[in-house]
């Protein structure tokens, strides 16, 4: 069944600009730091545009942003950058709730079911594009592997084969839209802000210190996407 994008976007597949950023959940704070005044509401996506993006808020999950990424091969986007949080596995050198990280490489665990029967592999995974990637990179803390699971609740079931598999960060949705950009063709880099770390602490609830730190975070990672897409206009 084909759907019409203006429908589920709220905005026609023509008002796509070249850049677009998706994010899968609002943040405090987040269309007033974008610069974004003109929200629309689809039915299943929302969008905003600045003078050289657009933000696209798809909802969390694997589902919803590799969806709103083959969507958007209805438009003139060519360069997508995903902004999301993810859970450190372990806290190692610099790295730390409220940093900033870029991601080089994504493993496909989104399936809860694999998770639940202790069922899951590492045999599926996908590379960033390395000269779209590198404009990043000297930019924030680290460039890391992230591993897009299925569950937050069964994700510490797993961390033994998380460490084995030198993943650096968990999260649910960058292994989607990394290959859904492959898939349609486009560039794309995923920019993610660490919200806790796994067994010690939550990524429902923070300290003060942290929702501080996490804020910081979040601004800085919009300044960088902004200049980034204001490079590339």
């Amino acid at each position: 069944m084909n759907h019409n994008f203006t429908d589920l976007f709220g905005l026609e597949p023509a008002q796509v600009r070249k850049n677009c950023i998706l994010v899968p959940f609002y943040f405090p704070h987040m269309l007033e730091l974008f610069q974004i005044d003109d929200w629309k509401k689809g039915q299943c996506f929302a969008c905003g545009n600045h003078e050289s993006f657009t933000l696209i808020h798809t909802r969390m999950g694997a589902p919803f942003v590799g969806d709103a990424v083959l969507y958007l091969n209805e438009t003139k986007c060519e360069n997508l950058f995903f902004l999301g949080s993810c859970g450190l596995i372990q806290q190692a050198g610099s790295l730390a709730i409220g940093s900033l990280v870029v991601v080089n490489k994504a493993f496909a665990l989104e399936s809860f079911t694999a998770i639940l029967l202790q069922n899951c592999t590492f045999d599926k995974s996908t590379l960033a594009e390395k000269n779209f990637l590198n404009t990043l990179v000297d930019k924030v803390d680290k460039s890391v592997t992230v591993a897009s699971l299925g569950s937050i609740h069964l994700e510490t079931t797993i961390t033994g084969s998380l460490i084995e598999n030198n993943i650096d960060v968990v999260d649910m949705e960058t292994s989607a839209f990394l290959h859904a950009a492959k898939h349609i063709h486009r560039n794309a880099a995923a920019l993610l802000f660490v919200t806790d770390i796994l067994n010690e602490t939550s990524p429902f609830s923070y300290s003060p210190e942290d929702k501080e730190k996490i804020g910081a975070s979040q601004s800085a990672a919009v300044h960088l996407l902004m200049k980034q897409c204001q490079n590339l206009t």
